[in-house]
């Protein structure tokens, strides 16, 4: 085996990858034992679970994007029960369970979560027990939001200016 400086740099490079249907089994299976950062769909994720290829206890946690749009009964919401709570093996014992391992949602849409108990229906979805709400202005979020020097240039941004109609300067 080989030692050295390109080599342990390797070894303890993080991996960030896609797991999507272009994905086969076994590449799949090699990547949850690599570990790292991976963004899997939901469908994949679920699968995998339930077929006991990804185990609960290696997963860090879940970051779920749009979790305006979860519900009890989508497969987002399907998924985060089979890490929290596992599932039966073939056997019939119980499986494996995550209950430690954090669960982050992201929304861009805070008007979706307006209306009777939305924000406690997606919450218990989510199997979350608490909420922080974060402005984009948030210095926080700002920071992070900012591309650090090695990232490269600032994103291009484009405003785009609609002149008042004659109506609307009646108003």
């Amino acid at each position: 085996e080989e030692h050295g400086p390109d080599r342990e740099e390797d070894a303890c490079r993080a991996v960030v990858g896609e797991v999507d249907s272009s994905v086969g089994v076994a590449e799949r299976e090699r990547l949850y034992v690599r570990g790292g950062a991976l963004f899997i769909t939901t469908r994949i994720a679920t699968v995998d679970l339930l077929q006991g290829r990804l185990a609960p206890s290696r997963i860090s946690g879940l970051c779920i994007g749009s979790a305006h749009r979860i519900k009890d009964d989508s497969g987002e919401a399907f998924c985060i029960r089979l890490y929290r709570g596992g599932n039966l093996s073939r056997e019939g014992v119980a499986g494996d369970h995550n209950k430690l391992g954090f669960v982050h949602a992201f929304a861009d849409e805070p008007a979706a979560f307006v209306g009777a108990f939305k924000v406690e229906h997606v919450m218990k979805a989510l199997q979350v027990r608490r909420l922080f709400l974060w402005p984009r202005f948030e210095a926080r979020v700002q920071d992070s939001l900012q591309p650090s020097a090695s990232v490269g240039a600032m994103p291009e941004v484009v405003e785009i200016g609609i002149p008042i109609t004659k109506s609307l300067e009646k108003i």
